[in-house]
């Protein structure tokens, strides 16, 4: 959900390889983007209760609160 709302920025993401965990701000445009072509909207992801499959994703996301 905060990825799509307005009040939250995605500024990185944390993965976790060979137990160890790597922090990184490279390429996060590549995130978020669904393997279906769908609009990921509030009401969708609350009607379905459930992730949304993503072509990339990370261990962790990290957002911080603009407003």
């Amino acid at each position: 959900m905060a990825s799509i709302d307005n009040n939250f920025e995605f500024f990185a993401v944390v993965n976790l390889r060979y137990r160890k965990y790597y922090y990184s701000q490279k390429n996060l445009e590549q995130y978020f983007i669904p393997k279906k072509s769908i609009l990921i909207t509030e009401e969708y992801l609350e009607r379905r209760q459930r992730g949304v499959g993503y072509k990339k994703t990370a261990t962790n996301y990290l957002f911080k609160r603009v407003n």
